[in-house]
């Protein structure tokens, strides 16, 4: 879509092209996700919607998926409060940039708006800007699984998890 091609007038928005679309899914799953945490205000609880999900105030099993194989890709018992975004184009191509190798990004982070919306845009830098980042925001928790079946994952990730069990895949 060209975003050139949409017009803002007011409360209202504008496609100027038959058969565009504004899809969300980049961010809106997290930001619907914090905002519903924000407005429940329990002790405890567990939203999810799609790729994305926000944990609080207990420990949950929690898996991330292998698009690969269609079974876990890795599995643990968070140690805190967290929110995890995953973002891919195995289901459909619907994130335009240069993934290459890249298969899927998982996002761990405390503010789900964040975390969704990273995951997307890591997803769609190509190479050398995506590794800058990662060195560059290490408060971030980031698992990255590839083509060729290799996973990186960063010491913030694992430290979302009081244990973590990857399955099939090499991580580094």
């Amino acid at each position: 879509m060209n975003y050139k091609k949409v017009r803002v007038e007011g409360s209202s928005v504008f496609l100027e092209e038959k058969g565009m679309a504004i899809d969300l899914g980049g961010i809106g799953k997290g930001f619907a996700i914090q905002k519903a945490y924000e407005f429940i205000k329990t002790d405890k609880g567990f939203i999810t919607i799609a790729g994305d999900l926000r944990v609080w105030g207990h420990k949950r099993l929690l898996a991330v998926y292998n698009p690969t194989n269609d079974k876990i890709l890795a599995q643990g018992y968070n140690k805190k409060d967290l929110c995890l975004s995953t973002s891919g184009n195995y289901g459909r191509e619907h994130i335009i940039g240069k993934g290459g190798k890249l298969l899927q990004v998982t996002v761990a982070y405390e503010d789900c708006t964040l975390a969704d919306g990273l995951s997307t845009a890591l997803f769609a830098m190509d190479d050398k800007k995506r590794w800058d980042f990662i060195e560059k925001y290490p408060q971030f928790g980031y698992l990255l699984l590839f083509s060729d079946g290799s996973v990186y994952v960063n010491k913030t990730f694992l430290e979302f998890f009081e244990s973590l069990e990857f399955f099939g895949n090499g991580v580094k």
